[in-house]
């Protein structure tokens, strides 16, 4: 008897000859990070630095770096070479600066053209979330309020029956002839005394949850809520919040630098800082 072999499922992912998947175009090329590290640093090494032109540029640097550590300043000539030295760093920081930005050109670039397919895409989808969400939200807040209403209603219904109840009371003691015993300070007859029949106690209402036939959970949830109505009152309540402070500092300090030298709070004063051109 002859037995039919069956062959195992072929992988999928291998080409239909069973021969191994040809790489594409660019396989080898680093991972994108490292990449663009070592165009900035080809970029930096373009031209040669120094006094002779024979360093490189992490050559440079370290030579900068160094005469900053020796550097002193203490008379014409000394403080003259500190400026110079200066601005030799100076122009190291914007060789760095312009490496940076013509290495990182084509990445923003790409960065930009997928911000703008998410932005395209998320945009809308961002607008309907938020109009569904506010017309959960307008809701639960009726909701929230007839709940508040039927439980103010039964509430005062409650009320409403202990009194009737305590009215049926005294007007069968008075119909007997009996003296009603003195209350106390609630209000309340003295133990010895028939007790008012119990009323039942009002229920609290049920949390707000609804779940849709796919399994999801909406749910209303109270949250504090903050309108400034008086700036200058708020500003008062965190004054002396850090975040709030540093950005009076960065205010100010446009300011300043703006011209307007008399500001209420601020103690402005004229200084010196050196500049090398």
């Amino acid at each position: 008897m002859s037995v039919t072999k069956i062959a195992p499922p072929r992988d999928k992912t291998l080409p239909a000859n069973d021969e191994p998947a040809r790489a594409g175009m660019g396989h080898n090329r680093p991972p994108l990070d490292v990449e663009a590290v070592i165009d900035m640093k080809e970029r930096l090494d373009e031209r040669r630095f120094g006094p002779n032109q024979d360093m490189t540029f992490a050559q440079w640097v370290d030579a900068l770096l160094g005469s900053a550590g020796r550097a002193s300043a203490v008379d014409d000539e000394t403080a003259a070479r500190c400026g110079e030295l200066e601005k030799k760093i100076g122009a190291a920081i914007k060789h760095v600066e312009g490496a940076h930005v013509d290495a990182k050109a084509p990445y923003l670039e790409a960065g930009r053209a997928v911000d703008a397919l998410k932005n395209q895409l998320v945009g809308p989808l961002s607008d309907a979330k938020r109009a569904v969400n506010n017309k959960s939200t307008q809701f639960l807040r009726e909701e929230n309020q007839r709940r508040e209403a039927e439980a103010r209603r039964q509430r005062e219904e409650a009320m409403r029956l202990q009194r009737e109840e305590q009215e049926r009371i005294d007007a069968a003691r008075a119909a007997q002839g009996e003296q009603e015993p003195e209350r106390d300070a609630f209000g309340l007859l003295p133990p010895s005394e028939p007790p008012i029949s119990a009323v039942a106690p009002v229920a609290a209402p049920e949390p707000m949850q609804f779940r849709s036939d796919e399994g999801s959970l909406l749910s209303g949830t109270k949250v504090w809520v903050g309108t400034v109505t008086d700036y200058e009152l708020a500003f008062m309540a965190v004054a002396k919040n850090s975040k709030v402070q540093e950005a009076i500092d960065k205010a100010i300090a446009a300011l300043v630098k703006g011209g307007l030298h008399e500001i209420p709070g601020v103690s402005i004063v004229q200084d010196i800082k050196a500049r090398a051109r």
